[in-house]
Order: C-alpha cells, then sequence, then structure tokens
C-alpha cells in the first residue's frame, strides 16, 4: 500500500520524534512512504515540494498527517486530498479533532505516546486494507492491453487501478 505522509516542518524541533515514528511504523506495515520526511534527495525549492506533494496524493491509496504543529501548509495538503477521496488519518499529540470536525473519510486521533500513535496507526491501515478487500474486483486483461496498461501507469506515475478508475470514471456514461 502505498501512503502520502506530511507533518509540519515548523514543528520539526518539537515533533520529530512522532514523525520517525510514524514512518517507521507505516513501513513495518510494508507500506511504501511518500514524504519530503524520508525523501532521498533534499527538495527545497517550494514548487519542487508543491509538485511532489500533489503527485504523492495521486499515486497513494491513503494519507497520514502528524497535525500536532497545525499550519497552513497542513491545511492545503488536506483539501488536497480531499480532492481524491483517500482514507486520511491526521494525529496530534496535543488536540482532539474529531471533536471539532466531521469528515467521513478524515480520522482524527489524539495519542499521547509512541505506543498508542503505533496502535492508531495499526488499526487505520487494518480497516483500508479490510475495506479494500471488501471492493476488491478481479479482471482479466489481454497481454496487449496490460503491456499498453503497464506504459500509461509507468508514464503518469499511477497505480493499475487509478488507470482502469479513471478510464471508467471518463468513458462510461452513467444513465
Amino acid at each position: 500500500m502505498k501512503v502520502f505522509f506530511t507533518a509540519s516542518y515548523r514543528s520539526k524541533d518539537k515533533y520529530q520524534i512522532f514523525y520517525d515514528a510514524v514512518i517507521k511504523k507505516l513501513k513495518s506495515l510494508d507500506c511504501e512512504v511518500y514524504s519530503l520526511e524520508n525523501c532521498e534527495s533534499n527538495v527545497s525549492d517550494p514548487l519542487e515540494k508543491e509538485l511532489f506533494i500533489r503527485n504523492a496524493i495521486k499515486v497513494c491509496d491513503a494519507c497520514v498527517f502528524e497535525i500536532s504543529g497545525d499550519t497552513f501548509q497542513l491545511g492545503y495538503e488536506v483539501a488536497l486530498i480531499s480532492q481524491y477521496n483517500l482514507p486520511t488519518l491526521c494525529l496530534s499529540n496535543n488536540r482532539d479533532y474529531q471533536k471539532i470536525i466531521n469528515s467521513s473519510n478524515i480520522d482524527f486521533c489524539k495519542y499521547k505516546d509512541i505506543a498508542e500513535l503505533e496502535t492508531k496507526i495499526d488499526v487505520f491501515i487494518q480497516n483500508i486494507l479490510h475495506k479494500a478487500n471488501k471492493n476488491r474486483l478481479n479482471i482479466t486483461v489481454q497481454s496487449t492491453a496490460k503491456i499498453k496498461l503497464t506504459k500509461y501507469c509507468k508514464s503518469k506515475n499511477i497505480s493499475f487501478s487509478q488507470a482502469i478508475n479513471d478510464l471508467v470514471e471518463s468513458s462510461i456514461p452513467l444513465d
């Protein structure tokens, strides 16, 4: 599973231990983590950061936000994920946002320590996997179609599922 992770850059000094714990936990669950936090190349240009974030959100299956140090940038990124209807986990060490924000695709969780943080992530990922298996559709494609699909997905940096969903959405009328 591909997971986008982001957190407040301005709060790194205070919350870095939690940022690292999130990435470590996601990787332990065999998630491929897309994040500026673990990006090999040091992306410093604001436009490059913006493109990285948009592209990562586009190809991911879920998002995790550490929002203890809430900033406008995090709010902007949450707005971006709402366009893709992705399941999202927002974690905070200091505030229970669940009490003030109601969203069907965003789970807000307050945690007090790394053990609780890891438990929240584990439950979130297991719920996504459970739901994905309920909505699974197995299909057979001809080998030439698979070759075309593979090339298309690589060129757009998207999954097979996303490409097929895009094709269905754009080609089949709902009448």
